[in-house]
């Protein structure tokens, strides 16, 4: 058995996630100590990644971004039976959906941290236009391929604030994290000078909510996020209806922003959350800024005392 034997086996099980130790030991009936050694000489060549503690996967197969199976479940379903869930008229109203996705930098990533924005921007056509649901999901995916994850805003308060969420949790890059948002859909035309879902009357804001749950709710359940990011503040109540079936969440303040702080309510095996205002904000004032590099250094102490207690 050689390198190459171990190379094929991966492809034919197309591990684009990952595979066990054990099932790549099955597949070819080798020893463990003669697969030790051909993965860890695969892996310091970087053509297998090392993606938990027994677990690797293929380079080359896991390079792109990707839509998990939860995500695509759901996106499928709020695509498929959009005339289910949407009015004829708000079917003209909002846009084709922003599909997020996990890179491969993500899911090698020594800490999985979720980001959580408000909104979505920058989606031009109507939600009635889409033809096919695979088409549009792999036309995101190309999409998403071209994505520079704002190395070209150098000013933007999003990206800054972005950039702290690294240098909190040691991230390699942007890439390193998992980006999303609430919403992922816009108005196709301003309502004045926003293209917000909640310039929408409150019933229409609804609908849009419900449908987007499930969506919601198998991000999270795929992604694994040690800690979650929310960069929502006035939006945060929509966290009630995704998380806590409408009933208000938990949140422990840490100053006078008595309506943001630290989400007490663990949810889906994540027991890191915190939610903060949007860096976008109008009115950003130094106490925002304070205000959230205090969460961020609560969620990494946590997070790093947690490991320590592993070990």
């Amino acid at each position: 058995m050689t390198a190459q034997d171990v190379i094929n086996v991966l492809t034919i099980l197309k591990a684009n996630d990952s595979t066990s130790f054990s099932k790549i030991q099955r597949a070819l009936k080798m020893s463990i100590s003669q697969l030790e050694g051909i993965i860890d000489g695969l892996t310091a060549m970087g053509i297998v990644y090392k993606s938990s503690f027994t677990s690797y996967s293929l380079t080359e197969l896991t390079s792109k971004p990707v839509v998990s199976d939860g995500v695509r479940k759901a996106f499928e379903d709020i695509i498929t039976n959009r005339g289910t869930y949407l009015s004829e008229e708000l079917l003209q109203k909002v846009s084709t959906p922003f599909i997020p996705l996990m890179t491969h930098e993500y899911k090698n990533a020594p800490v999985k941290v979720m980001i959580v924005g408000q909104e979505t921007l920058g989606m031009e056509d109507a939600f009635s236009t889409i033809v096919s649901v695979d088409d549009y999901i792999n036309e995101s995916i190309e999409s998403f391929n071209k994505f520079n994850f704002g190395e070209d805003l150098r000013n933007s308060h999003f990206w800054y604030a972005f950039d702290e969420v690294v240098k909190y949790f040691n991230l390699p890059s942007r890439r390193h994290a998992y980006w999303t948002n609430l919403h992922k859909f816009q108005l196709i035309e301003n309502d004045g000078d926003s293209v917000s879902i909640s310039k929408l009357p409150s019933k229409d804001i609804m609908t849009m909510i419900h449908m987007q749950r499930e969506l919601f709710l198998a991000e999270i359940k795929d992604t694994k996020p040690d800690i979650i990011i929310y960069f929502t503040g006035g939006q945060t109540w929509v966290l009630d209806h995704y998380l806590n079936n409408g009933k208000k969440l938990a949140v422990k303040a840490i100053d006078e922003r008595s309506h943001l702080g630290i989400i007490q309510t663990e949810f889906l095996h994540c027991p890191i959350a915190i939610c903060t205002d949007h860096p976008g904000r109008r009115g950003y004032t130094q106490a925002i800024v304070d205000h959230r590099a205090n969460l961020l250094k609560y969620s990494a102490d946590k997070f790093h005392a947690s490991e320590s207690a592993r070990v």
